[in-house]
């Protein structure tokens, strides 16, 4: 038994420095690339989809920096559910009354979708909207309505596509939580490990909250029918690419703040569906966080609980203690990579974010366990909740939508259950 303690104090150490290698690296790309100038000379049409689902907290600043992004040619298309959305109305005043730096006007359109039937809405959203894709575009881009882009997102989101191997570039969220919001808090610090484990490297996700394609690999995408009956578009799209000899590329400089708000039931509920998401359609992804997240969790926590029982019956494990010590030193110096490189990106987040940058550093091996916890929540059932709407998800192109009879039924009413343009260009 002995031995086996022992072996498992080692590993535990081994796997901590491995992932402190992996940070380190990701932290030292995503540096890199803050310093490097994004090209001018590369700057194809861009057609711009945005799906929208009531007001986030700062749906305004996100609307019109859309709207008054630093590039040539490019169009953007809002896509809502319903005219009774609360965004529909938002929207078509803030087109109106946007203008660029050089005093041209926007171009960009609403699009009333409709209900979903048999796929997740927002999925239905983007079907429905890119059926009308920009037949001069050469670039097809995507960002969710939560985000905070600053001026030069887009150009440098799309400037990767200029080389031959990249085939989709995407950006991430930072979550920033409100001072005294504990739950977005957790969220936060939670969120801020998975954002480092994106970098230069050939594992990257796309991000469904922000990413770009060129126009021929998206007319391949949907020829593969890869969203038909889907729940969530961005996961498909990076096997796909992959499958056909791409190359998905993290953009550091698109990593944008996202505003976090809710409580303790919205954060579980969030981060089960994320999770669950993945079973379903990225499943050894799944299966590979929940094996190293349980052993981390049980090498930390049992060799902590090994050590203060010995201490007490007088038999002490100093080997374990040191193990212990050193794989909570060795996470605490990898949340420190990490959240030294996001200062970089967002220093005026620094004061507002300590709280999150505390948790992240200090308390990581609760987090640990919350984290744990999730995952475990999300392999059993396969029912979540998504912007009001509940959804069954029988595999990755069989959703089934739970929404109550009565409300499908008004929405159709409402929308006519038909694609609905309305230009505001």
């Amino acid at each position: 038994m002995s031995v086996l303690i022992h072996t498992l104090a080692v590993l535990g150490v081994i796997q901590a420095l491995l992932l402190w290698l992996w940070t380190y690296e990701n932290t030292r790309f995503f540096r890199s690339r803050l310093r490097s100038r994004v090209s001018a000379d590369f700057a194809p049409r861009v057609h711009l989809f945005m799906p929208c689902k009531g007001v986030e907290p700062r749906f305004v600043d996100t609307v019109r920096g859309m709207l008054t992004q630093d590039y040539p040619h490019y169009r953007v298309t809002f896509v809502v559910e319903s005219a009774d959305d609360p965004a529909y109305a938002h929207l078509g005043r803030l087109i109106h009354a946007c203008s660029r730096a050089d005093g041209s006007r926007p171009t960009a359109e609403i699009v009333i979708a409709g209900a979903a039937h048999d796929c997740g809405q927002k999925v239905h959203n983007l079907l429905t909207a890119t059926a009308g894709l920009d037949e001069q575009a050469e670039v097809v881009v995507f960002a969710d309505s939560d985000i905070l882009p600053d001026g030069y997102w887009l150009r440098r989101l799309v400037s990767p596509l200029s080389r031959a191997d990249t085939g989709v570039v995407t950006g991430y969220r930072w979550f920033t939580a409100q001072p005294g919001d504990w739950s977005g808090t957790v969220l936060a610090a939670l969120n801020a490990s998975v954002t480092f484990s994106l970098g230069n490297h050939p594992w990257n996700q796309v991000w469904g909250g922000s990413w770009a394609i060129r126009r021929s690999s998206f007319d391949a995408l949907c020829a593969a029918g890869l969203w038909q009956g889907a729940l969530t578009e961005d996961l498909q799209v990076s096997r796909f690419v992959r499958a056909s000899g791409g190359y998905v590329a993290f953009e550091p400089s698109c990593l944008v703040a996202s505003p976090v708000q809710g409580g303790w039931r919205v954060l579980a509920e969030f981060s089960r569906r994320q999770y669950l998401i993945t079973r379903v359609y990225a499943p050894r992804i799944w299966w590979l966080g929940l094996i190293f997240t349980t052993f981390a969790q049980v090498v930390f926590w049992g060799g902590a609980a090994l050590v203060i029982d010995g201490w007490w019956r007088g038999e002490p494990w100093p080997f374990v203690a040191a193990a212990v010590v050193a794989i909570y030193a060795i996470h605490t110096l990898r949340a420190g990579l990490r959240q030294r490189a996001v200062r970089v990106r967002f220093p005026d987040l620094r004061s507002s974010q300590s709280a999150v940058a505390w948790l992240d550093t200090v308390a990581h091996p609760l987090l640990g366990l919350v984290q744990l916890a999730l995952i475990v929540s999300s392999a059993f059932g396969r029912v979540l909740t998504w912007r009001s709407i509940r959804y069954r998800l029988h595999g990755p192109h069989r959703t089934e939508v739970l929404r109550p009879v009565g409300l499908l039924n008004s929405v159709n009413a409402r929308a006519r259950n038909a694609p609905h343009v309305e230009s505001q260009a």
